[in-house]
């Protein structure tokens, strides 16, 4: 679980404000699945060398 400023105030601080301004549309933060970001981080990392590579 990311516990970072950027979780705890920057996200909800943005939200807010978009609430604000978008009062009919229901908004909430809702945390990635570390599993799959890494597993596409991986991948992004892993073509981006081959592609050094080559």
């Amino acid at each position: 679980m990311d516990r970072s400023s950027h979780s705890l105030v920057d996200i909800p601080e943005a939200i807010e404000k978009l609430q604000k301004t978008h009062h009919y549309i229901r908004m909430s933060y809702i945390e990635p699945n570390i599993d799959l970001v890494c597993t596409e981080l991986a991948q992004i990392i892993t073509a981006k060398v081959e592609d050094a590579i080559k």
